[in-house]
C-alpha cells in the first residue's frame, strides 16, 4: 500500500511585493503607499499564523515541518517541476571548473552513445534536494547532515521536465540535542517520462516545535 501523500496546503506563501493591492498601490493625492501600509495588506488566500497552527503573530512563518511533523512513510509528491535548460548546465559546470566534453561539447557528444550533451549530475542532485526544501525543511532545518546512495539510474538531457518525490524513511531523537531530531529522507527525480533518472538518501537535523 502506497504511503499517505500530505498535500502541501494552498495559499501558504506571501504575494510577491510586486503584487500590490489597488488600495495599496498609491497614497493620497497620487503619493506612493508607504511600506507600512503595503505591509498590512494580506492576500485572502494567505490565512493568519494562528489558523496555520505555527508560532503566533509576529513570529515569521517558515513552511517547513517541526520534527514531530514527520513520521516514516510520509511521501511528498511536491508540486514544482523544473524544465532543465542549457543555461544551468553551462553554468555549473564552469563555476566547478568541471572541463568534461561530456557535459560542454556538443559535437563531440554527437558521436557518444547518448548523442547529444548530459546534464551535469551535481546539478540535477542539486535540483532534486532543492525542489524538496519548501515542503519539508524550510526553515526548520538546522543542518544537513549527509548525503548517501547518491544513483543516477537514466541520463538527464536539456530539454527535460524533473519532478521530485520525498520519502520519510526514517526519525529519531538526537541524543546530544534535546530539542532537535534528525530526519532521514529518500529524494527521487523522475523526468517527464516518469523514467528514475536520480536518487539519493539524506539525512536533515530538524528543530522541534518551540514550547507554548
Amino acid at each position: 500500500m502506497r504511503p499517505q501523500v500530505r498535500a502541501r496546503a494552498a495559499g501558504r506563501c506571501h504575494p510577491p511585493w510586486w503584487h500590490r493591492p489597488p488600495a495599496a498601490a498609491a497614497g493620497r493625492e497620487g503619493k506612493a503607499a508607504s511600506w507600512s501600509g503595503f505591509s498590512s495588506w494580506r492576500h485572502p488566500s494567505v490565512k493568519p499564523f494562528e489558523a496555520l497552527g505555527r508560532g503566533t503573530r509576529g513570529e515569521t512563518h517558515m513552511a517547513g515541518l517541526w520534527f514531530e511533523e514527520f513520521s516514516v512513510g510520509q511521501v511528498f509528491d511536491h508540486p514544482l517541476r523544473r524544465t532543465v535548460t542549457e543555461t544551468d548546465n553551462l553554468l555549473i559546470s564552469t563555476l566547478t571548473h568541471n572541463p568534461t566534453p561530456l557535459h560542454l561539447d556538443a559535437e563531440f557528444m554527437k558521436d557518444s552513445e547518448f548523442g547529444q550533451i548530459l546534464v551535469n549530475s551535481c546539478f540535477t542532485l542539486s535540483l532534486m534536494v532543492g525542489i524538496s526544501v519548501n515542503d519539508t525543511t524550510q526553515g526548520t532545518a538546522v543542518a544537513n547532515l549527509g548525503w548517501d546512495e547518491v544513483r543516477f539510474p537514466a541520463p538527464v538531457f536539456i530539454g527535460d521536465t524533473l519532478r521530485i518525490e520525498t520519502e520519510v524513511v526514517g526519525t529519531r531523537e538526537s541524543q546530544s540535542r534535546p530539542n532537535q531530531g534528525i530526519v532521514n529522507f529518500v529524494h527521487r527525480a523522475y523526468n517527464q517520462d516518469d523514467v528514475l533518472v536520480a536518487s539519493c538518501k539524506r539525512a536533515s537535523l530538524q528543530k522541534k516545535r518551540p514550547a507554548e
